[in-house]
Protein backbone atom coordinates (compact mmCIF):
# COMPACT_ATOMS: atom_id res chain seq x y z
CA UNK A 1 0.00 0.00 0.00
CA UNK A 2 1.37 3.37 -0.89
CA UNK A 3 2.11 5.78 1.93
CA UNK A 4 -0.33 8.59 2.63
CA UNK A 5 -0.81 11.53 4.95
CA UNK A 6 -3.80 11.97 7.35
CA UNK A 7 -5.55 15.33 7.79
CA UNK A 8 -5.20 15.80 11.53
CA UNK A 9 -6.93 19.23 11.45
CA UNK A 10 -10.39 17.68 11.02
CA UNK A 11 -9.99 15.86 14.35
CA UNK A 12 -9.96 19.12 16.36
CA UNK A 13 -13.69 19.97 16.08
CA UNK A 14 -15.63 20.46 19.35
CA UNK A 15 -19.17 19.14 19.78
CA UNK A 16 -21.36 22.08 20.96
CA UNK A 17 -24.34 22.02 23.31
CA UNK A 18 -27.08 23.83 21.40
CA UNK A 19 -29.76 22.91 23.97
CA UNK A 20 -28.81 25.94 26.05
CA UNK A 21 -29.43 28.44 23.24
CA UNK A 22 -32.74 26.71 22.41
CA UNK A 23 -33.87 27.17 26.03
CA UNK A 24 -32.89 30.84 25.96
CA UNK A 25 -34.73 31.46 22.70
CA UNK A 26 -37.83 29.78 24.15
CA UNK A 27 -37.66 31.98 27.28
CA UNK A 28 -37.22 35.14 25.19
CA UNK A 29 -40.18 34.23 22.95
CA UNK A 30 -42.27 33.49 26.06
CA UNK A 31 -41.42 36.98 27.32
CA UNK A 32 -42.58 38.60 24.08
CA UNK A 33 -45.75 36.48 24.15
CA UNK A 34 -46.54 37.71 27.68
CA UNK A 35 -46.21 41.30 26.49
CA UNK A 36 -48.50 40.55 23.53
CA UNK A 37 -51.12 39.26 26.00
CA UNK A 38 -50.82 42.46 28.05
CA UNK A 39 -51.49 44.46 24.89
CA UNK A 40 -54.58 42.38 24.04
CA UNK A 41 -55.97 42.58 27.58
CA UNK A 42 -55.52 46.34 27.82
CA UNK A 43 -56.69 47.52 24.42
CA UNK A 44 -59.47 49.63 25.98
CA UNK A 45 -57.25 51.08 28.71
CA UNK A 46 -55.56 54.44 28.39
CA UNK A 47 -52.06 53.17 27.86
CA UNK A 48 -49.06 54.24 25.80
CA UNK A 49 -49.07 51.24 23.45
CA UNK A 50 -47.23 53.10 20.71
CA UNK A 51 -44.54 54.22 23.13
CA UNK A 52 -43.97 51.00 25.02
CA UNK A 53 -45.80 47.76 24.21
CA UNK A 54 -45.93 48.43 20.47
CA UNK A 55 -42.20 49.19 20.28
CA UNK A 56 -41.36 46.16 22.42
CA UNK A 57 -43.38 43.92 20.10
CA UNK A 58 -41.60 45.46 17.11
CA UNK A 59 -38.35 44.31 18.71
CA UNK A 60 -40.02 40.93 19.20
CA UNK A 61 -40.65 40.76 15.46
CA UNK A 62 -37.01 41.68 14.80
CA UNK A 63 -36.00 38.95 17.24
CA UNK A 64 -38.10 36.38 15.36
CA UNK A 65 -36.71 37.42 11.96
CA UNK A 66 -33.16 37.24 13.30
CA UNK A 67 -33.80 33.86 14.89
CA UNK A 68 -35.07 32.60 11.53
CA UNK A 69 -31.69 33.66 10.14
CA UNK A 70 -29.96 31.80 12.96
CA UNK A 71 -31.80 28.65 11.81
CA UNK A 72 -30.38 29.24 8.33
CA UNK A 73 -26.94 29.72 9.90
CA UNK A 74 -27.32 26.49 11.83
CA UNK A 75 -28.33 24.67 8.64
CA UNK A 76 -25.21 26.04 6.95
CA UNK A 77 -23.06 24.56 9.70
CA UNK A 78 -24.89 21.23 9.37
CA UNK A 79 -24.27 21.27 5.60
CA UNK A 80 -20.61 22.08 6.19
CA UNK A 81 -20.42 19.07 8.51
CA UNK A 82 -21.97 16.92 5.77
CA UNK A 83 -19.25 18.08 3.35
CA UNK A 84 -16.50 17.21 5.82
CA UNK A 85 -18.08 13.81 6.47
CA UNK A 86 -18.24 13.04 2.77
CA UNK A 87 -14.54 13.95 2.38
CA UNK A 88 -13.47 11.82 5.34
CA UNK A 89 -15.56 8.87 4.15
CA UNK A 90 -13.97 9.19 0.71
CA UNK A 91 -10.48 9.32 2.25
CA UNK A 92 -11.31 6.17 4.19
CA UNK A 93 -12.08 4.29 1.02
CA UNK A 94 -9.42 5.67 -1.30
CA UNK A 95 -6.32 7.83 -1.48
CA UNK A 96 -6.57 11.29 -3.04
CA UNK A 97 -3.84 13.60 -4.24
CA UNK A 98 -3.18 16.81 -2.34
CA UNK A 99 -3.79 18.93 -5.43
CA UNK A 100 -7.17 17.33 -6.04
CA UNK A 101 -8.23 17.81 -2.44
CA UNK A 102 -7.06 21.44 -2.45
CA UNK A 103 -9.83 22.31 -4.89
CA UNK A 104 -12.43 20.97 -2.46
CA UNK A 105 -10.78 22.94 0.36
CA UNK A 106 -11.06 26.18 -1.62
CA UNK A 107 -14.84 25.64 -1.79
CA UNK A 108 -14.91 24.86 1.95
CA UNK A 109 -12.99 28.05 2.70
CA UNK A 110 -15.36 30.17 0.62
CA UNK A 111 -18.39 28.72 2.45
CA UNK A 112 -16.73 29.15 5.84
CA UNK A 113 -15.94 32.84 5.17
CA UNK A 114 -19.50 33.52 4.01
CA UNK A 115 -21.00 31.81 7.07
CA UNK A 116 -18.56 33.60 9.37
CA UNK A 117 -19.86 36.95 8.10
CA UNK A 118 -23.45 35.79 8.59
CA UNK A 119 -22.67 34.77 12.17
CA UNK A 120 -21.13 38.20 12.79
CA UNK A 121 -24.30 39.88 11.46
CA UNK A 122 -26.42 37.67 13.72
CA UNK A 123 -24.48 38.78 16.77
CA UNK A 124 -24.77 42.44 15.75
CA UNK A 125 -28.53 42.06 15.30
CA UNK A 126 -29.12 40.44 18.69
CA UNK A 127 -26.89 43.05 20.35
CA UNK A 128 -28.94 45.85 18.77
CA UNK A 129 -32.20 44.30 20.01
CA UNK A 130 -30.76 43.92 23.50
CA UNK A 131 -29.63 47.56 23.60
CA UNK A 132 -33.01 48.80 22.34
CA UNK A 133 -34.83 46.74 24.97
CA UNK A 134 -32.56 48.13 27.68
CA UNK A 135 -33.50 51.68 26.61
CA UNK A 136 -37.21 50.79 26.67
CA UNK A 137 -36.78 49.14 30.06
CA UNK A 138 -35.22 52.34 31.41
CA UNK A 139 -38.04 54.46 29.96
CA UNK A 140 -40.58 52.13 31.57
CA UNK A 141 -38.80 52.53 34.89
CA UNK A 142 -39.00 56.34 34.68
CA UNK A 143 -42.67 56.26 33.63
CA UNK A 144 -43.39 53.77 36.39
CA UNK A 145 -41.84 56.09 38.98
CA UNK A 146 -43.94 59.01 37.71
CA UNK A 147 -47.08 56.90 38.09
CA UNK A 148 -46.01 55.79 41.57
CA UNK A 149 -45.59 59.44 42.58
CA UNK A 150 -48.97 60.29 41.07
CA UNK A 151 -50.57 57.40 42.94
CA UNK A 152 -48.94 58.44 46.24
CA UNK A 153 -50.17 62.02 45.74
CA UNK A 154 -53.70 60.74 45.16
CA UNK A 155 -53.44 58.58 48.30
CA UNK A 156 -52.53 61.67 50.30
CA UNK A 157 -55.41 63.63 48.79
CA UNK A 158 -57.83 60.82 49.65
CA UNK A 159 -56.75 60.94 53.30
CA UNK A 160 -57.27 64.73 53.42
CA UNK A 161 -60.62 64.56 51.60
CA UNK A 162 -61.79 61.73 53.82
CA UNK A 163 -61.09 63.89 56.88
CA UNK A 164 -62.88 66.88 55.32
CA UNK A 165 -65.85 64.67 54.45
CA UNK A 166 -66.08 63.40 58.05
CA UNK A 167 -65.88 66.96 59.45
CA UNK A 168 -68.58 68.16 57.04
CA UNK A 169 -70.77 65.19 57.94
CA UNK A 170 -70.31 65.88 61.64
CA UNK A 171 -71.26 69.57 61.20
CA UNK A 172 -74.31 68.57 59.15
CA UNK A 173 -75.60 66.25 61.88
CA UNK A 174 -74.77 68.82 64.56
CA UNK A 175 -76.97 71.32 62.72
CA UNK A 176 -79.80 68.80 62.45
CA UNK A 177 -79.63 67.87 66.13
CA UNK A 178 -79.36 71.52 67.08
CA UNK A 179 -82.41 72.41 64.96
CA UNK A 180 -84.45 69.56 66.45
CA UNK A 181 -83.64 70.64 70.01
CA UNK A 182 -84.46 74.30 69.42
CA UNK A 183 -87.67 73.91 67.41
CA UNK A 184 -90.03 74.14 70.40
CA UNK A 185 -88.27 77.14 71.91
CA UNK A 186 -87.51 79.25 68.87
CA UNK A 187 -89.10 78.40 65.54
CA UNK A 188 -87.10 81.10 63.74
CA UNK A 189 -83.79 79.76 65.11
CA UNK A 190 -84.83 76.23 64.13
CA UNK A 191 -85.37 77.42 60.57
CA UNK A 192 -81.90 78.84 60.46
CA UNK A 193 -80.47 75.59 61.88
CA UNK A 194 -82.39 73.51 59.35
CA UNK A 195 -81.10 75.75 56.57
CA UNK A 196 -77.55 75.28 57.93
CA UNK A 197 -78.01 71.51 58.01
CA UNK A 198 -79.18 71.51 54.40
CA UNK A 199 -76.25 73.68 53.33
CA UNK A 200 -73.75 71.48 55.10
CA UNK A 201 -75.49 68.44 53.61
CA UNK A 202 -74.67 69.76 50.12
CA UNK A 203 -71.15 70.56 51.27
CA UNK A 204 -70.75 67.00 52.59
CA UNK A 205 -72.03 65.48 49.37
CA UNK A 206 -69.62 67.62 47.40
CA UNK A 207 -66.71 66.45 49.54
CA UNK A 208 -67.82 62.82 49.22
CA UNK A 209 -68.05 63.14 45.43
CA UNK A 210 -64.55 64.65 45.19
CA UNK A 211 -63.19 61.92 47.44
CA UNK A 212 -64.84 59.30 45.21
CA UNK A 213 -63.29 60.83 42.07
CA UNK A 214 -59.91 60.87 43.75
CA UNK A 215 -60.26 57.21 44.74
CA UNK A 216 -61.12 56.29 41.15
CA UNK A 217 -58.05 58.15 39.87
CA UNK A 218 -55.92 56.46 42.52
CA UNK A 219 -57.25 53.03 41.54
CA UNK A 220 -56.54 53.71 37.86
CA UNK A 221 -52.99 54.78 38.69
CA UNK A 222 -52.51 51.73 40.88
CA UNK A 223 -53.77 49.45 38.07
CA UNK A 224 -51.45 51.17 35.60
CA UNK A 225 -48.47 50.69 37.91
CA UNK A 226 -49.29 46.98 38.13
CA UNK A 227 -49.48 46.77 34.32
CA UNK A 228 -46.14 48.53 33.98
CA UNK A 229 -44.56 46.24 36.56
CA UNK A 230 -45.82 43.25 34.58
CA UNK A 231 -44.41 44.64 31.33
CA UNK A 232 -41.10 45.59 32.95
CA UNK A 233 -40.81 42.09 34.39
CA UNK A 234 -41.36 40.52 30.95
CA UNK A 235 -38.97 42.97 29.27
CA UNK A 236 -36.37 42.33 31.96
CA UNK A 237 -36.61 38.61 31.26
CA UNK A 238 -36.28 39.13 27.52
CA UNK A 239 -33.19 41.33 28.05
CA UNK A 240 -31.56 38.62 30.17
CA UNK A 241 -32.36 35.89 27.66
CA UNK A 242 -31.24 38.00 24.69
CA UNK A 243 -27.97 38.73 26.49
CA UNK A 244 -27.43 35.00 26.95
CA UNK A 245 -28.32 34.38 23.30
CA UNK A 246 -25.69 36.93 22.23
CA UNK A 247 -23.10 34.98 24.19
CA UNK A 248 -24.24 31.68 22.69
CA UNK A 249 -24.37 33.06 19.14
CA UNK A 250 -20.67 33.66 19.73
CA UNK A 251 -20.40 29.87 19.38
CA UNK A 252 -21.45 30.28 15.75
CA UNK A 253 -18.67 32.81 15.25
CA UNK A 254 -16.14 30.71 17.14
CA UNK A 255 -17.08 27.70 15.02
CA UNK A 256 -16.53 29.58 11.75
CA UNK A 257 -13.40 31.35 13.00
CA UNK A 258 -11.86 27.94 13.69
CA UNK A 259 -13.02 26.52 10.36
CA UNK A 260 -11.60 29.46 8.38
CA UNK A 261 -8.23 29.18 10.13
CA UNK A 262 -8.31 25.39 9.83
CA UNK A 263 -8.99 25.33 6.08
CA UNK A 264 -6.63 28.25 5.36
CA UNK A 265 -3.81 26.37 7.08
CA UNK A 266 -4.64 23.21 5.16
CA UNK A 267 -4.59 25.06 1.83
CA UNK A 268 -1.23 26.66 2.66
CA UNK A 269 0.06 23.25 3.66
CA UNK A 270 -1.08 21.67 0.39
CA UNK A 271 0.48 24.49 -1.63
CA UNK A 272 3.84 23.67 -0.06
CA UNK A 273 3.44 19.92 -0.52
CA UNK A 274 1.76 19.48 -3.86
CA UNK A 275 2.82 15.89 -4.15
CA UNK A 276 1.74 12.97 -2.02
CA UNK A 277 -1.51 11.26 -1.25
CA UNK A 278 -4.09 11.81 1.48
CA UNK A 279 -6.17 9.28 3.40
CA UNK A 280 -7.45 7.99 6.74
CA UNK A 281 -6.95 4.67 8.45
CA UNK A 282 -10.08 2.95 9.77
CA UNK A 283 -9.64 3.81 13.44
CA UNK A 284 -8.87 7.51 12.99
CA UNK A 285 -11.39 7.94 10.18
CA UNK A 286 -14.25 6.43 12.19
CA UNK A 287 -13.36 8.65 15.18
CA UNK A 288 -13.45 11.78 12.99
CA UNK A 289 -16.75 10.72 11.39
CA UNK A 290 -18.30 10.08 14.81
CA UNK A 291 -17.35 13.53 16.10
CA UNK A 292 -18.52 15.45 13.01
CA UNK A 293 -21.77 13.46 12.99
CA UNK A 294 -22.38 14.58 16.59
CA UNK A 295 -21.64 18.20 15.67
CA UNK A 296 -24.04 18.01 12.73
CA UNK A 297 -26.70 16.41 14.93
CA UNK A 298 -26.53 19.30 17.42
CA UNK A 299 -27.09 21.92 14.71
CA UNK A 300 -29.83 19.92 12.97
CA UNK A 301 -31.58 19.63 16.35
CA UNK A 302 -31.19 23.39 16.91
CA UNK A 303 -32.72 24.21 13.51
CA UNK A 304 -35.69 21.89 13.98
CA UNK A 305 -36.51 22.85 17.58
CA UNK A 306 -36.07 26.60 17.11
CA UNK A 307 -38.22 26.54 13.97
CA UNK A 308 -40.95 24.76 15.98
CA UNK A 309 -40.69 27.44 18.68
CA UNK A 310 -41.00 30.22 16.11
CA UNK A 311 -44.02 28.63 14.45
CA UNK A 312 -45.82 28.51 17.79
CA UNK A 313 -45.19 32.05 19.02
CA UNK A 314 -47.72 34.89 18.87
CA UNK A 315 -45.18 37.51 17.74
CA UNK A 316 -44.00 35.37 14.83
CA UNK A 317 -47.60 34.75 13.69
CA UNK A 318 -48.06 38.55 13.53
CA UNK A 319 -45.13 38.74 11.11
CA UNK A 320 -46.80 36.13 8.90
CA UNK A 321 -50.10 38.06 8.96
CA UNK A 322 -48.39 41.36 8.11
CA UNK A 323 -46.66 39.79 5.10
CA UNK A 324 -50.01 39.14 3.34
Amino acid sequence: MSSYREISAFQAVTVPNTRHVQDNIKSALDGFNQIAKIEVRNQSAEFQHDTFVGIILDEGKNFCKLTHKSVTGSNNIANYCTDILSYVETLLEQRISGEEFQEALEVLLSNAKKCKNEAFDLRKGYTRICENLKDIHEDLYVYDKDLENEKDELERKIVVMDKEKKVAKKIKWTCRISSAGMTALAPMTAGISLFGAAAFGCYTNEKAEKEKECRLSRNESRAMVEKLNSIRYSVGGVITQTGDIIEIINHFQVFWDKRVIEVKCLIEDFKKKKGGMLGYNRLTGRSVIKKWTEVRGQYISYSKNVLDLLNNTTVNRRIALESF
